[in-house]
């Protein structure tokens, strides 16, 4: 079976911000950023999608992801419980604007501090579920994590 730092170099990504979705894209492109997202989700005119729980879910059922392979990096306690309330592993970062205490005590699954920490603390959560899952295949029904894995990466800021 491949390590999950083999399939993982970011196959599918989508990046989400609370803020309108055309803005989002428009920050997205300003930073150079967009090459490394097949989306960019946000909310919309009407305030759907506008708190973090409902935007992750709208992601969850518009994007074709992996549930087992995939996690949520954010840097916000909202980011954090946005990705519990839909049963995704979260990453917490603190090179944004939360701090450890906050992501912490949202939940968050791992705490990095740097961006060269990333790939690796990934590859940990994915770890996790591969080798926790019965006969070697891919479950997503640990006790840690009962509910089926999905995410964005989102809320990125460059080092």
């Amino acid at each position: 079976m491949p390590s999950p730092a083999t399939a993982w170099p970011w196959t599918r990504s989508s990046w989400s911000l609370s803020k309108l979705e055309t803005y989002s894209v428009h920050i997205v492109e300003h930073f150079g950023l967009a090459r490394f997202f097949h989306t960019v989700h946000g909310s919309a005119h009407d305030g759907t999608n506008a708190d973090k729980p409902d935007l992750i879910a709208h992601i969850l059922q518009a994007e074709p992801l992996d549930p087992v392979r995939t996690v949520t990096i954010g840097d916000r306690s909202h980011d954090i419980a946005g990705a519990r309330a839909n049963g995704i592993m979260s990453l917490g970062v603190l090179w944004g604007f939360g701090d450890r205490k906050e992501l912490a005590d949202a939940g968050a699954d791992e705490i990095v501090e740097r961006p060269s920490d990333l790939a690796a603390a990934v590859d940990r959560l994915l770890q996790d579920e591969v080798l926790s899952a019965p006969e070697g295949r891919l479950s997503c029904a640990t006790p840690r994590r009962p509910l089926p894995v999905a995410a964005d990466c989102r809320e990125w800021k460059p080092s």
